[in-house]
């Protein structure tokens, strides 16, 4: 699967774990000391980087729900509003949450998803359903 996935060249690899966890243990990966694990973010993840000659993976999770309703508040205080209400509807697409309501723990997802999908089209995400990188 990974040889299939590189034939697309990818400029980035993200991973559904935090950045500070991807960062400590990808490293380890490259130089064969990262012990063997089932999970998919190594499995998948860091073998697409590693195949695709990536110095780092992006890892892209964060504990907690997004917090929309702070990043709205910011965006009117200075004058952005704009920009962010241009992507609702994107980021609605995504998930069944609704913005005007303020809910937050499927929006964080979505809202995850949107900003890694607008890197480029040669990213990839790797998404990993455990909360426990060590899973």
């Amino acid at each position: 699967m990974t040889s299939a996935l590189a034939k697309f060249r990818p400029t980035r690899v993200a991973a559904g774990w935090p950045a500070a966890t991807t960062a400590e243990r990808y490293p380890k990966y490259l130089a064969g000391t990262l012990p063997p694990s089932r999970n998919e973010v190594v499995q998948l993840g860091f073998r697409l980087a590693k195949l695709a000659g990536l110095k780092a993976v992006n890892g892209i999770d964060a504990d907690g729900d997004f917090p929309y309703l702070e990043l709205k508040a910011y965006a009117q205080a200075h004058g952005q509003s704009g920009l962010l209400e241009a992507q609702d509807p994107a980021i609605e697409g995504f998930t069944p949450c609704s913005m005007d309501m303020g809910t937050r723990s499927s929006c964080g997802s979505a809202w995850r998803r949107r900003r890694a999908s607008s890197w480029s089209s040669r990213s990839i995400i790797c998404r990993n359903s455990a909360k426990q990188p060590d899973s």
